[in-house]
């Protein structure tokens, strides 16, 4: 069935509606040309050259080459304004010739040694290049795109321009990104380009253009201080090319590219080197972490978690330490040293770029990515993949339009509030080729963010700006800028309150054996009290039982340390009267499994006076029925204890009574009755003074005692 032109252009215009980004203010974009071939108004080129055929006929551009090389056909007639976004629109098909020589759209042409071209072939691929003063550049070259579709089938080809960047779409797919830098109009020309002993089709074509919209800066961004060149403690004459910065402010660590000191040397592969900060706020020179970090591949750290005990560093390693590939690995460290790097296995994982960037959420368990696949919305897009219960994590999942865009969005930093997150990007609005932006976080799912602002002008530059850091716990920020005539280094910005991550507890301190006071190179987990979900991990140093974790704002947490061999002790902590950084130490004490040993139930919560389990004492309850199950030879006593506040015989009433309530929760999940004795001990076993309400708080208490095992 044929469709007349006027009915097939509307219904060209509706499709193409639909497939728009939301956030491109459609009531503010302007046609400013548009054809359906119904005639010939617009002067295509329709020359008669020997063999060759170009006729606007039957509502198609009809073009038919038979020369050796490629030809361009274009008009005059599509003003493009280079200080506005715009979109390129055409609907093409090749209807005769070899399947693999190419098609496609030109623009910003002044003439035909000075044009931008995309390509595509009825073999799935696409290119992007451009001619200036005669001499070719391949911008992008041929890759396989999997949207195109075959001879003799119409496809939909798109040149989008978004602030700085410049996107292919084949049939709605991503195909190609430039830089506005990287194509630039040379002119205001129109056309399409066909390779030799081919025949093509084009139905409609369509060009809009709408303003750029204005940057959404960051509130305060003119408190931003000036940038700090870190000096040659920190930078060299060779490229540092990225850098990250320990919760704590206290670490940082580079990515050197090209030092005759690397492991690899001069071969353009990067070595992890380590800095620490001195009292006074000044820099030890920087050192190379050397092996196992440090190979003949490229290296680098990629996120630091709050525990300053586990690093998540680029590629893949041997178990010798030798360089596997692509991908990401966690090392912790032992002692001074740091062990050889686990590789990390994302399930379904692809990435069609040459490049990739990775961070590590502080919680320990979500990993963000910037790659493409085939759900990107542009170049590179930041991802989210959360960590399995079998040690893998989960197939990344795009995070949505309001962070990414058609151009490049990479170099995720989530900060230790698990909440803010740095990036940059040259999609947006800006100030250079790639500025850097924060957005937060709005939920639990990862998919909901508010809008990016833009970090402003004394901070992002003219030029490249990017891997953007920061420590919760000091005013300054860490970023890798370009430099005229010189490699890149690191430099240090105070910023306002308004650019830094929200307020978080710091908690240090170290896990020791509650009877020797020795170290206990534990795993410690925090949870929600209530949910009893985990909110993150972190690890006690295996030397000196050294751990630190960051804990979000307004919540009540169980702070839990586990080992091979101890009962995992928790601890209560709550963040919800404090509302700026805080620092605490707390040392975690573990219990060795044996018969006599003690155990505080800290996280077992009774109301005032009242013998009732609250809920949020459930999850404390559930660890301690796994732990019977996985010892199905223990007994235990259950003990009750108050402080000396009151009348005796109440107290001692309720603590039976709390003891009790204890034991029957158990025995409701399947612990035999044989093997719990429940037993009250009112004020009689204080182990703190009842003079302060500190020592009668720790009074105040259910335990249990291993009796046999």
């Amino acid at each position: 069935m044929c469709i007349v032109p006027s009915i097939r252009l509307f219904l060209l215009c509706f499709f193409l509606f639909l497939l728009s980004v939301p956030a491109l203010a459609q009531e503010q974009r302007r046609i400013v040309f548009r054809d359906d071939f119904s005639n010939n108004d617009h002067a295509w080129p329709t020359p008669s050259n020997g063999a060759d055929k170009e006729e606007v006929q039957d509502g198609v551009y009809r073009i038919s080459r038979t020369g050796i090389n490629s030809r361009f056909y274009w008009v005059d007639k599509a003003p493009l304004n280079s200080a506005e976004n715009y979109s390129i629109r055409a609907r093409i098909r090749q209807i005769g010739g070899p399947t693999d020589w190419g098609y496609g759209l030109l623009w910003g042409v002044k003439d035909a040694q000075n044009i931008n071209a995309t390509y595509i072939t009825s073999t799935k691929f696409c290119n992007l290049s451009r001619w200036y003063n005669g001499e070719y550049k391949a911008i992008v070259p041929w890759r396989k795109t999997d949207s195109v579709h075959p001879q003799g089938e119409w496809n939909l080809i798109e040149i989008r321009r978004e602030n700085s960047a410049v996107a292919v779409f084949v049939n709605g797919g991503f195909a190609a990104y430039a830089t506005v830098w990287q194509t630039p109009l040379y002119g205001s020309y129109i056309g399409f380009a066909i390779d030799s002993n081919s025949t093509i089709e084009v139905d409609s074509i369509i060009v809009e253009q709408w303003p750029i919209s204005p940057i959404r800066i960051v509130k305060d961004a003119d408190k931003v201080g000036q940038r700090e060149n870190l000096g040659s403690s920190i930078n060299s004459e060779y490229i540092e090319l990225m850098s990250v910065i320990s919760a704590d402010g206290k670490t940082l660590y580079i990515d050197r590219r090209n030092s005759p000191a690397n492991v690899g040397g001069i071969n353009n592969q990067s070595d992890i080197w380590i800095a620490t900060r001195r009292d006074d706020g000044t820099w030890n020179p920087a050192v190379n972490a050397g092996y196992p970090l440090n190979n003949t591949g490229s290296n680098s750290v990629i996120a630091a978690l709050p525990d300053n005990n586990t690093l998540l560093v680029a590629n893949h390693y041997n178990p010798d330490g030798s360089s596997s590939g692509a991908g990401v690995s966690l090392t912790r460290r032992i002692g001074e040293q740091w062990s050889v790097p686990e590789n990390q296995t994302i399930s379904g994982y692809m990435n069609k770029n040459q490049f990739a960037t990775y961070n590590l959420a502080p919680d320990g368990k979500t990993l963000l990515l910037g790659i493409e696949d085939d759900n990107t919305l542009g170049d590179l897009d930041i991802y989210v993949s959360f960590l399995a219960h079998d040690g893998t994590w989960t197939q990344p999942r795009n995070i949505g339009p309001v962070v990414n865009s058609i151009g490049s969005d990479f170099g995720p930093f989530m900060a230790a509030d698990g909440a803010t997150m740095y990036y940059a990007s040259d999609g947006k609005p800006g100030y250079g080729s790639h500025d850097i932006y924060m957005t937060r976080r709005l939920d639990s799912t990862w998919m909901k963010w508010s809008e990016p602002e833009n970090l402003g002008p004394k901070l992002n530059t003219s030029g490249w700006d990017a891997y953007f850091v920061i420590a919760s716990i000091e005013e300054y920020a860490y970023m890798v800028a370009s430099q005229p005539d010189a490699e890149s280094d690191v430099f240090r910005i105070k910023v306002p309150p308004s650019m830094r991550p929200n307020p978080v507890v710091f908690v240090s301190g170290k896990v020791l054996n509650s009877k020797t006071k020795q170290p206990v190179a534990a795993h410690i987990v925090y949870e929600i009290l209530g949910t009893g979900s985990e909110a993150g991990k972190a690890n006690a140093n295996t030397t000196d039982g050294a751990y630190s974790i960051a804990l979000p704002m307004n919540e009540r947490f169980g702070v839990r340390a586990e080992a091979p061999g101890y009962y995992p002790i928790s601890e209560e902590l709550s963040t919800a009267a404090m509302d700026s950084t805080t620092l605490l130490q707390r040392n975690l004490l573990l219990t060795p499994i044996e018969i006599g040993a003690t155990v505080r139930l800290s996280n077992v919560f009774f109301d005032y006076n009242k013998s009732e389990l609250r809920s949020d004492s459930f999850s404390e309850l559930d660890r301690l029925v796994v732990f019977l199950q996985n010892n199905s030879a223990m007994t235990i006593e259950v003990s009750g204890h108050t402080d000396a506040v009151g009348n005796d015989a109440f107290n001692q009433t309720l603590s039976e009574k709390r003891a009790t309530a204890v034991a029957d929760y158990l025995m409701k999940k399947g612990i035999s009755p044989k093997r719990l004795r429940s037993k009250g001990y009112g004020k009689t076993k204080p182990v703190a003074s009842n003079s302060t309400e500190e020592g009668r708080q720790l009074n105040r208490r259910v335990e249990f005692v291993i009796l046999s095992m």
